[in-house]
């Protein structure tokens, strides 16, 4: 292709030719990793946990669950919650979650935005 057959293109004839709308989750602003592993697991749940236990049993599988257990999953829902990507309610004694369609986009996308091992 030669030069002069290019030519240049300006930014608002790029928007026009785009048949597509993808909207966009926000992403956090802050240095911290995004707790995907409870969002994953939610997930795998059915989008919704009737109570914080209830998740951490599954992401502690061969783990006895503690208050130490509790409080680092509480913590890591408080993170997903601060970004709405889940939604958390007190009912009785119980804490229910639940997944938020941002958080459904999220899932979606993780795969682009894989965190490397930890070591």
């Amino acid at each position: 292709m030669r030069k002069e057959q290019i030519g240049e293109t300006s930014p608002e004839q790029i928007a026009f030719s785009v048949k597509e709308k993808y909207e966009i989750p926000r992403m956090p602003l802050k240095i911290e990793r995004i707790p995907i592993e409870i969002l994953l697991k939610l997930n795998e749940m059915g989008g919704i946990a009737e109570s914080i236990k209830e998740i951490a049993k599954k992401i502690y599988p061969n783990k006895e669950i503690g208050k130490r257990e509790i409080m680092e999953i509480s913590r890591k829902l408080d993170i997903l919650k601060e970004y709405n990507y889940i939604i958390k309610k007190r009912i009785g004694r119980n804490i229910f979650v639940k997944i938020t369609n941002e958080g459904k986009k999220i899932i979606r996308l993780h795969p682009i935005f894989e965190y490397p091992a930890q070591t």
